[in-house]
């Protein structure tokens, strides 16, 4: 759920840098979240799920099109990023 969380973030983020496309790259050599899992069954048989940086691709890809950034300000002592 974090990861999810953390690529809709990311990718908000980048939007509010300016960038109008990004590149999400995922790696079993580089981080323990990956975007697809293939695992192998019986020796040849492969199943391949869909893990949490997916859906934060596929909610902001669903959500954000044609849709503007509003922007706000948070006055808080916390660490809360807006």
């Amino acid at each position: 759920m974090a990861a999810t969380l953390w690529t809709v973030d990311w990718i908000f983020t980048n939007f509010n840098l300016g960038f109008n496309r990004i590149n999400l790259f995922t790696s079993q050599f580089s981080t323990t979240y990956y975007t697809f899992a293939s695992t192998t069954v019986n020796g040849s048989t492969y199943t391949t799920t869909v893990q949490a940086p997916y859906y934060g691709l596929y909610g902001f890809n669903n959500n954000a099109p044609g849709k503007a950034i509003l922007p706000v300000t948070v006055s808080s002592n916390a660490n809360v990023k807006a």
